[in-house]
């Protein structure tokens, strides 16, 4: 009786050891800014054998412009300065911009499902993140004389992923970062900032160019298209 007791204990023990993996999936843009007609790489790490992805504009509409379903998913690594240097993952899709697509904040969704992992197979579980591009225009004030310039540096400032923003409230152990990457993972701000003024002008008639902050620093001679910024 006690042998046949220690082998069910040892083999509950060893499943116990071999727990699943948490499921997850995370992501980067590896561009802030793409004019219509270019490409942006997006860096994906994932614990999920596939998943999907989802490009939209955020308008006054979401338009879904571009998805892909089954993607071969990888987990990179993550380094330990990751919040001041960046993740240094590789590119695990490319996203065409068409040269049709509208100037605009365009959300990335990933998306991930499995079965409950190796040991566990009670239900499915999914996961979820989001990133973001920023598509400005081909030809600067083409469409529009209004360019609308997005907080794209202050959405990075307040990401403390990786341990760390520039405001100590949300770092860990209250530590400042001093420089904060935009290669890794991080949802913006758009949504509770810029939208609603994206959907009131965009239902009034009023027509708009998008742009990054950065873009004035890398691209000043675009503010010359326009007559308000």
């Amino acid at each position: 009786m006690s042998r046949v007791l220690l082998f069910i204990a040892v083999a509950v023990s060893a499943v116990r050891a071999e727990s699943p993996v948490p499921l997850f999936i995370e992501g980067y843009s590896s561009q802030t800014s793409v004019t219509q007609g270019q490409e942006v790489g997006i860096c994906v790490s994932t614990t999920a054998a596939k998943y999907d992805i989802e490009v939209a504009r955020l308008g006054l509409e979401r338009a879904i412009v571009w998805k892909r379903s089954d993607l071969p998913g990888i987990e990179q690594v993550v380094p330990e300065d990751a919040s001041p240097n960046g993740c240094h993952w590789a590119e695990s899709v490319t996203v065409p911009v068409g040269r049709e697509w509208k100037t605009g904040f365009y959300e990335v969704v990933l998306r991930a499902a499995d079965m409950g992992g190796k040991w566990s197979h009670r239900g499915k579980r999914t996961a979820e993140s989001s990133t973001f591009f920023v598509v400005r225009a081909a030809k600067p004030g083409a469409t529009a004389k209004i360019l609308l310039q997005l907080c794209t540096n202050t959405y990075n400032a307040y990401n403390n992923w990786g341990g760390s923003s520039v405001y100590a409230y949300n770092s860990l152990a209250k530590n400042q970062g001093h420089r904060v990457s935009f290669d890794r993972p991080g949802a913006s701000q758009y949504s509770r900032w810029e939208l609603p003024f994206v959907k009131w002008a965009e239902e009034n008639g009023y027509a708009l160019e998008f742009a990054a902050n950065s873009d004035l620093e890398f691209h000043p001679e675009i503010l010359d298209a326009y007559k308000l910024v």
